[in-house]
């Protein structure tokens, strides 16, 4: 993958770079409409304690200018996310319970 081809995530989805030929050239039908994210976590240079995205759009058949809802495996990612967050904020109770307090 051309390392120069990964879109930083404050770039708008309208100007960022979409390969459409490495999935036809793969196989993909050109009648299907297929888009691929590869996204990848980088150490901000900055400050050395948090993370930038990068991401790497591919498209076939015209996914790249079609929108459409994705899969729902996407939710169980947010999830987990949202899951990984919670157990950053909460704190352990006196009885050994994990909660936020109300």
């Amino acid at each position: 993958l051309d390392p120069e081809m990964w879109t930083s995530d404050d770039i708008p989805l309208s100007e960022s770079y979409v390969d459409t030929t490495t999935l036809p050239s793969l196989g993909i039908p050109q009648d299907i409409q297929v888009c691929l994210f590869l996204i990848k976590r980088v150490k901000n240079d900055d400050d050395g304690n948090s993370l930038n995205l990068r991401t790497k759009r591919f498209c076939s058949g015209g996914g790249d200018s079609t929108s459409f809802e994705t899969w729902s495996s996407s939710k169980f990612i947010a999830m987990g996310n949202a899951a990984g967050k919670l157990r950053e904020e909460c704190q352990f109770n006196d009885d050994g319970t994990m909660g936020l307090e109300s």
